[in-house]
């Protein structure tokens, strides 16, 4: 990718694949010519710049390098150079996860597990300030143009939908556009809780739960645990109103913030990837452990959830425990990692899972692998697998692979695969392929989790 950004005599050249860095190259406008543009070396793969941004003369990134929750550094256009770069904002407990650049300075995401917050550097010197936010939730869209003071980005939470705001430095006010449609959703009753749970290692991993103010934690109450825990991905927080379709029936929802996503910042990715993917996996196994000993749930109506990647965490957890779920539901996942390689878009997930090649990743790999954790002397719950036939990104045969392995054990409880021949990994569905996806989806958990009527 090559941005131009206005009244700038420099462009940047962005460069990446399936991971989080980038590697970085500036030149001149005057000097671009087709097949000879002398790029400049800012950064490779190993320099950690997950963004950039241009403001003045100076070329700013944020850099995870030797730092856990990321830094901001700034090197001059003109002869940019990490070694010798400044620090702007300093590594600190707050996890730092975007940055963009206006007229008036440069506007910074961070996060506190979990939750966003908007900082604004006037001119890309001094303080850190923080504008107020109505919603603790997750920022996203967020703009800034070199003409123009102030942003514009949107913001939603668990509970409220989402919306577009502009940020007025000259007045400190906060605007909403009025650029989204109200929803009608009434999630009023719906309760947010933010904890934190023991994990087998003593790492302490958030867990968001979503339901019913007055549910009495009884253990009798079905309930959907999600995580996906790779590439460093965080889990934050989406208004979604198909929710209610299971919160209405008294069901919990839980969202498992385990290692391998980056809630809290690069190690706790670096504590989940590639030979570390099964501390993921007992994050997600402590968090299910969690709700059942609180109330929450029990064993026999607990669903483990995942997609994608997650398929590596949430087929895991279900082989390894079988006894603390009920049913399982994975979407287009990871399910033969040891075998990763052979998909079409297999070499993309070397960074991530490590490589089959070298008696040390095969290890790692086995050792994450749910495809050949199965044993044909266990019972396992009831799985319910989705899979897109044009998935390029992920192969089916991961979901045929674990499904067949399923249905080679003693057991009897259903093993289904949900095919859509029209879908690939669920980028760019219809909507009406969203929702038959979603009622489909329900019917298995009311199926096999005793939902009841709604309250």
């Amino acid at each position: 990718m090559i941005d131009v950004p206005p009244n700038s005599p420099y462009a940047i050249a962005i460069a990446s694949g399936a991971r989080a860095n980038m590697r970085v190259y500036v030149a001149r406008l005057g000097d671009l010519r087709p097949g000879a543009t002398p790029w400049r070396r800012v950064a490779e793969y190993e320099d950690v710049i997950e963004a950039v941004a241009i403001a003045d003369s100076s070329l700013y990134l944020l850099s995870s390098k030797d730092v856990p929750n990321r830094q901001i550094l700034r090197t001059p256009l003109s002869n940019p150079n990490l070694a010798h770069a400044a620090v702007v904002v300093p590594h600190s407990e707050r996890v730092l996860v975007n940055l963009v650049s206006a007229k008036d300075g440069l506007y910074i995401v961070g996060m506190d597990r979990g939750v966003d917050r908007l900082f604004r550097i006037q001119n890309g010197r001094g303080r850190a300030e923080e504008v107020p936010l109505p919603v603790e939730g997750s920022i996203n869209s967020l703009v800034a143009d070199l003409n123009h003071d102030g942003a514009i980005f949107s913001l939603e939470g668990w509970t409220e939908p989402r919306e577009f705001y502009e940020w007025r430095p000259q007045s400190k006010h906060l605007a909403d556009l009025g650029l989204c449609t109200p929803s009608s959703a009434d999630f009023s009753g719906i309760l947010v809780e933010r904890v934190e749970v023991r994990s087998f290692d003593g790492a302490m991993v958030p867990l968001t739960i979503l339901r019913q103010e007055d549910l009495k934690l009884d253990r009798s109450h079905p309930a959907v645990l999600r995580a996906y825990g790779g590439y460093g991905s965080s889990i934050t927080a989406t208004f979604g109103p198909s929710r209610l379709a299971l919160l209405e029936h008294g069901a919990v929802l839980a969202y498992a913030h385990v290692r391998g996503g980056g809630e809290k910042g690069r190690d706790w990715y670096l504590a989940g990837k590639g030979p570390n993917k099964p501390n993921g996996i007992r994050d997600f196994i402590a968090c299910a452990e969690y709700l059942q000993t609180k109330g929450y749930t029990s064993p026999s109506k607990l669903a483990a959830a995942g997609s994608s990647m997650g398929g590596v965490l949430v087929g895991s957890a279900i082989v390894q425990r079988p006894d603390l779920f009920g049913a399982g539901v994975i979407y287009s996942g990871v399910l033969n990692p040891v075998r990763y390689l052979h998909g079409p878009n297999g070499a993309s997930h070397l960074a991530e899972l490590g490589s089959p090649d070298t008696e040390e990743g095969l290890r790692a790999l086995i050792a994450m692998d749910p495809t050949m954790a199965v044993r044909s002397e266990r019972d396992y719950p009831p799985v319910l697998l989705t899979v897109g036939l044009n998935d390029n990104r992920v192969a089916p045969w991961h979901t045929g692979k674990f499904a067949a392995r399923l249905l080679a054990t003693r057991g009897t409880v259903p093993v289904l695969i949900r095919i859509d021949p029209e879908a690939g990994h669920g980028i760019g569905s219809t909507r009406d392929q969203v929702t038959d996806l979603m009622i489909d989806t329900n019917s298995f958990l009311l199926w096999h989790l005793g939902l009841g009527r709604p309250r």
